[in-house]
């Protein structure tokens, strides 16, 4: 039996990290010849994907690691030491420790970038340039790994969450709700503006706060409290990741700062009007081909409201089919960590 070490972003139960990690390990999970392990996953995470946790033993006894999609290659806004340290004890760790015992490894699907200094520089290098294969999921990715110095092939691709076009059925009704607010904590002024905006104008109905993980409208309230009257009791929780691509999939208007909520109403040809908290979002939105949709100015009250209602009016978005055909890329990586003879 092929053994296969899976890692990623996957301490936390985060909408995005989980989705893909369920797209990502689906066909190998099916395989009865197949023994997946998950070394670094959490104990939530696990319970909602419905896998155990791997041990530091069988990681060692993987034919293969398998590093799966995840923000991991890129710099947050702040405290990016801090990030580079804690990202290597979390991810990086296991493709040093694969290079010492002469194990293959893959790194599929991910975006980097940005990446400004030193201490991530050399240790992403070091990580990309001792992988077997390398996909990026876009030109962006691409650019910064051969910036730093990475010396391996890397293949561009797009996020396999475009994955879920051809798999999600529908639970939920469609465009049954108005707007939804995807807020996060650590946007106090852009939600501190456009809760303001959204109570004193008696043009937009049916507003709803929506998590993609436990406790955020907490963390919000607690910063921005006018948002309670805002919404009144129109919140949805975050109750998984499933619940969640439901959840989107009822809205007419998404607002979002995050980039997998994003992803999924474009997949669900929504209107959307993005705030981005990290370069990653902005990416995405230029990649479609929908960088008007995505801010890209100075954080105000003016700008902010100019956007909202830019985005409010202007037409749904819909991505283009070519872009879809890119995930083939991951597809055939993936196939090739499933063949029962691909253990060296």
């Amino acid at each position: 039996m092929k053994r296969i070490s899976v890692i990623g972003a996957l301490w936390t139960n985060n909408f995005g990290d989980i989705l893909l990690a369920e797209l990502y390990t689906k066909p190998l999970l099916k395989d009865r010849d197949i023994d997946v392990i998950f070394p670094n996953i959490g104990k939530e995470v696990a319970k909602e994907l419905g896998v155990k946790k791997g041990d530091f033993v069988n990681f060692l006894k993987s034919d293969c690691i398998y590093f799966i999609r995840g923000g991991y290659l890129s710099e947050p806004p702040r405290n990016k030491i801090k990030w580079a340290l804690s990202r290597f004890k979390l991810i990086f760790v296991y493709g040093f420790l694969a290079r010492l015992l002469c194990k293959k490894y893959v790194i599929l699907g991910v975006g980097a970038g940005p990446i400004q200094t030193k201490l991530s520089s050399i240790i992403i290098k070091i990580f990309c340039n001792g992988a077997k294969s390398i996909v990026v999921r876009d030109s962006y990715s691409y650019d910064t790994l051969k910036r730093i110095g990475v010396k391996q092939d890397v293949l561009i691709s797009f996020d396999y969450a475009l994955k879920l076009k051809e798999t999600y059925v529908s639970k939920e009704s469609r465009n049954k709700k108005n707007i939804a607010l995807h807020l996060t904590s650590k946007q106090p002024k852009l939600n501190e503006y456009l809760i303001k905006y959204l109570l004193t104008s008696n043009i937009y109905e049916d507003i709803w706060f929506i998590e993609d993980h436990p406790g955020e409208f907490e963390r919000v309230k607690g910063i921005n409290p006018d948002i309670v009257e805002l919404i009144k009791d129109k919140w949805i929780p975050y109750k998984g990741y499933l619940s969640m691509v439901d959840t989107i999939n009822s809205f007419k208007f998404v607002l979002t700062s995050k980039l997998h909520v994003g992803i999924l109403a474009s997949i669900f040809e929504k209107k959307i009007c993005s705030f981005p908290y990290h370069e990653k979002v902005k990416q995405f939105y230029k990649e479609i081909g929908y960088s008007e949709h995505c801010f890209n100015g100075i954080m105000n009250d003016k700008n902010i409201i100019e956007h909202f209602e830019s985005c409010f009016k202007a037409n749904n978005i819909s991505i283009d089919m070519n872009i879809y055909k890119k995930l083939e890329i991951i597809e055939n990586e993936i196939n090739k960590i499933k063949m029962k003879n691909d253990k060296n």
